[in-house]
């Protein structure tokens, strides 16, 4: 019985390193603070104020990406 033999294409020689770069941007303390910010709204009840503020402030940080 012959063994089965699975295609495997060939490597490419041009890396994406897009992937890379988005991981090596991150660290420890931005996830930590960046979560702080999050928690320092207190509750985001749907009719509490701090709700709107936590809106605003995903926004403004999703736009200071250039994300929209």
């Amino acid at each position: 019985m012959h063994p089965v033999r699975r295609f495997i294409p060939p490597r490419s020689t041009f890396a994406d390193t897009f992937v890379q770069r988005l991981v090596d941007a991150v660290n420890e303390d931005t996830v930590r603070a960046f979560i702080q910010r999050q928690q320092d709204f207190r509750t985001r009840f749907s009719y509490a104020e701090s709700c709107r503020s936590a809106e605003q402030w995903a926004f403004d940080y999703f736009t200071s990406l250039g994300l929209d």
